[in-house]
Order: C-alpha cells, then sequence, then structure tokens
C-alpha cells in the first residue's frame, strides 16, 4: 500500500486517499500477488481513474486473460494485465516509442533514447510519468526488465521495426565505443572508461546484432574500446571469450562473400587474432599468443594487409624477444618496419626503431643501440605506444611515452660508452630526418650480425 501512495503521489501530487480509497488500493495490492512492478503501474493509473475504477480494470484484464492463459502462474497474469491496460492508457506515439525501448539492455542516457528510438522530450517524460520507465539519480534511464520484455514481445510483431529498432541501437553504441578508444592509449586510467562500462551492456548486445547481422564496420569500431576495456579492468578471460567466440563466427560467414566484403572480413579477422592475442599475452599464454599473432600474419598476408602485417610482424617481433629469440625478433622488426614507414606510421616507426635499439643492445652491439636511442630520445613529438602492441610496462596502461625508454636506455649506453663514440652519434644522429634514419637502419642485414657502420 506505502509503494502505491508512493507512486501515485508521484504521478498525481497532493493525492490523498479517503478510508474507500485505501480498502480499493488494499485490493488492487492483493489482485497483483503484490508486484512491486505491478504496483507502481497501478499507481501511474489515478491521474486518470479512481482507484475503485483501476480496480475493476484489473479485474477485467485478468478475466479476458484467465481462459486461454491457464497454465500461466496467477502472478504472471496479474502482470500482464497490468501491463495491457497500461499500453491501452498509451496515446499512439508513447505506444511507438515505448515498444522500440525493448532493444535496450540495462541502463541508458536521454541522447542514446532519443537517437535509437526517435522519441521526443515530451514523450521520454511522458513514460517516466507512468512508470513504463525509470529515471535514475544519475540521470540515466532504464527499463524494468519485464516491461522490456513485453516491449520487445509486442516490437518482435513487427519484424521491419524491430530490425531497423536493432540497427539503429548498434550503429549508435558503434559510435560511443569507438568515440571513447580512440585517445585510450594516451591518457586513461581505467576511470577514464567510465561511458564504456557504464554502457556495456548496451555495447554487447550491438556487438552481438552487429555479428549476426555482418555489421563489420560497427564490429570494428567498438573493438578496440572493448579490447582496451577489458585489459584496463582486468577481466582479461572475459574479453578472451568474446573475441574467441566472435573469430568463430566471422569464420562461418567467411564463405561466400561479395566482393566488396572480400577484404574487410579477413581484416576484422587479423584485428581480433591480435588482440585476442595480446590478451593471453597478459595471461602469460606465450604459445596461444604467438598463435593468434601468426593467424593474423597469415591473413593479413592473403589480402596484402600492409596496416595488419606491421601490428602482427611487430607483436611476433616483441615475444621473440622476450623468448631470447633474438634472430627472429631482428626479422620480425625489420620485415614490420619496412611496411611502417612507407605507412606514415610515424609514433609505429619509432616504436620499432626504440625495438630495434635494445635488440642491438641485446646483442652487445652498443654503439648502434646507443646510436638508435638517441635518436628517439631527441623526436620532436610524443611517442604514444599503439594499444595493439605489446609493451614493456608492468601494467595494461600504455600512457608512457616512448622516447622516455629510450632515454633511459641512451644514459645506460652512453655511461659505457667512449666518450668519442657517444659524441659522435650524438652530432650525427640528432640532425637527420626520419627518412634517413629509417634508411640507415634498413640497411641493417637482420640476418647478418648487426654491427655494420650506420
Amino acid at each position: 500500500v506505502q509503494l502505491f501512495l508512493q507512486s501515485a503521489r508521484g504521478t498525481r501530487a497532493g493525492f490523498e486517499p479517503d478510508d474507500t480509497d485505501l480498502a480499493e488500493i488494499a485490493r488492487i495490492c492483493r489482485l497483483v500477488e503484490g508486484l512491486p512492478l505491478a504496483i507502481e503501474l497501478a499507481a501511474a493509473w489515478v491521474h486518470v481513474l479512481s482507484c475503485r475504477e483501476i480496480t475493476i480494470e484489473i479485474e477485467r484484464n485478468l478475466g479476458a486473460l484467465s481462459a486461454p492463459t491457464r497454465n500461466i502462474p496467477q502472478r504472471h497474469r496479474s502482470l500482464r494485465a497490468v501491463c495491457d491496460y497500461s499500453w491501452g492508457l498509451l496515446a499512439d506515439d508513447e505506444r511507438r516509442a515505448f515498444l522500440k525501448f525493448g532493444v535496450f539492455v540495462g541502463k541508458f542516457d536521454r541522447e542514446a533514447a532519443q537517437r535509437v528510438t526517435g522519441v521526443s522530450l515530451l514523450t521520454l517524460s511522458a513514460l517516466v510519468d507512468k512508470s513504463l520507465l525509470r529515471k535514475t539519480s544519475t540521470d540515466l534511464y532504464d527499463i524494468h526488465e519485464l516491461l522490456r520484455q513485453y516491449a520487445s514481445r509486442k516490437l518482435a510483431e513487427e519484424p521491419a521495426e524491430l530490425e531497423a529498432a536493432l540497427d539503429r541501437h548498434a550503429g549508435y553504441y558503434a559510435a560511443l565505443a569507438g568515440r571513447h578508444s580512440a585517445p585510450l592509449d594516451r591518457i586513461q586510467k581505467p576511470g577514464g572508461l567510465a561511458a564504456i562500462e557504464t554502457a556495456l551492456d548496451n555495447i554487447l548486445a550491438a556487438w552481438q546484432w552487429s555479428l549476426v547481422r555482418g555489421r563489420y564496420q560497427d564490429l570494428n569500431a567498438m573493438l578496440d574500446g572493448l579490447f582496451r576495456f577489458y585489459q584496463l579492468y582486468g577481466r582479461i578471460w572475459d574479453g578472451a571469450d568474446l573475441f574467441e567466440r566472435a573469430i568463430i563466427d566471422l569464420k562461418l560467414q567467411s564463405t561466400g562473400l561479395e566482393t566488396d566484403q572480400s577484404k574487410e572480413l579477413p581484416r576484422l579477422l587479423g584485428s581480433l587474432f591480435i588482440r585476442k592475442g595480446l590478451l593471453l599475452y597478459r595471461l602469460d599464454h606465450l604459445d596461444q599468443a604467438q598463435a593468434q599473432f601468426r593467424q593474423a600474419l597469415e591473413l593479413c598476408e592473403s589480402i596484402d594487409d600492409r596496416l595488419g602485417q606491421v601490428y602482427a610482424l611487430t607483436n611476433l617481433g616483441v615475444l621473440a624477444l622476450t623468448n631470447q629469440n633474438n634472430e627472429g625478433a631482428g626479422e620480425y622488426f625489420y620485415r614490420a618496419l619496412r611496411y611502417a614507414h612507407p605507412l606514415q606510421m610515424a609514433n609505429v616507426t619509432m616504436f620499432l626503431v626504440d625495438k630495434l635499439s635494445l635488440l642491438l643492445q641485446t646483442q652487445g652491439d652498443e654503439e648502434h643501440a646507443y646510436a638508435l636511442a638517441v635518436y628517439v630520445a631527441e623526436y620532436p613529438q610524443v611517442i604514444w605506444p599503439d594499444p595493439a602492441f605489446i609493451t614493456d610496462q608492468a601494467g595494461p596502461d600504455s600512457s608512457y611515452d616512448v622516447r622516455d625508454c629510450a632515454g633511459q636506455r641512451r644514459l645506460e649506453l652512453q655511461a659505457r660508452l667512449s666518450p668519442e663514440i657517444s659524441s659522435a652519434a650524438e652530432k650525427r644522429y640528432k640532425t637527420w630526418e626520419l627518412a634517413e634514419m629509417i634508411a640507415a637502419v634498413l640497411r641493417l642485414d637482420p640476418q647478418q650480425p648487426l654491427n655494420t657502420s650506420l
């Protein structure tokens, strides 16, 4: 009864029932088996019906449901009766809008509500007033799961409308995930992913629908945001499982594609293999991570995707270096560098030069290691590591500048080299253009000892 009164006063300010009304309210609560949602919905009717009329309408709807639904529990019939009557009270525009809220999962904000359903602010407020939507203290909206299912069933009666609503939902949340993934390798701490965390249920629903519909661009848009979310929140297994299931589904779609899609799908699969490999690396499953990177490389080579090859080769190189396979690491890094520089991927190119500096130091070629470290440390732009690369950091947050790593190596090597050698390198390589440095680096044959003079 208290819940009914509280809800009714939210709909009709100053609502004060008399003894007769209170008796009817108690009967209403019994009719709906004390279900809180049904009580809230019934209370929302007080702006158009008396308490006695509300009782009559619930009894009438229960009677209409009783014959064909004998096997349905009374509590469910009570809720269905209340939902049906609430539905009947809606204006046409309110009905059309309410149906589309069946595609949401969990909380959503006003922008999402309006972009996905096309609802006006006036209609949105009306649905809240009628307890069909709820507004939280954080200015988010949600819909009770039973009401969501009711709306979803109604929407399913119009397949074209259902499909269009799901497409709009997927497009909106793909764009949202894309907006919040771009700067993640720059400044974000876990708290910076709050937008993705809040919208996660809806993003995952959009991800699943995009898989079903073959919306590869939307999947690509969501990929890095989800990848970084699972990394930074330590939900590594969840991310690896999500990407594995996507890989399985997309492999089934890979036959009989139209020409326009023939490269789009392998590119997406390659990106999924790389992100899954990075998550497996975080779990210290190095062999499995290597297998993912190799599959990515094979796919990208088959469609001449140079960008994808850069990512796969670089990660294979870092893994080889981790496993003390210096020869293999050198080959991977040089191959990646040959593709990265022509693509004008300055950050990636400098990341690779830094890795080659580390490799040269590991092999004892401190002079050349120092030369490359000088160049990277003096590079005039901030060099953020790409989130699709394995980094040297202990944690998953790649918000450091690659120049810092090179600078530390530079100081370490400078202390061991003669002043003449270090001074000559400083004067020579600090003045080089990037193209000159890359040309010099590429003259170092990874199949030969790396001690050729630059």
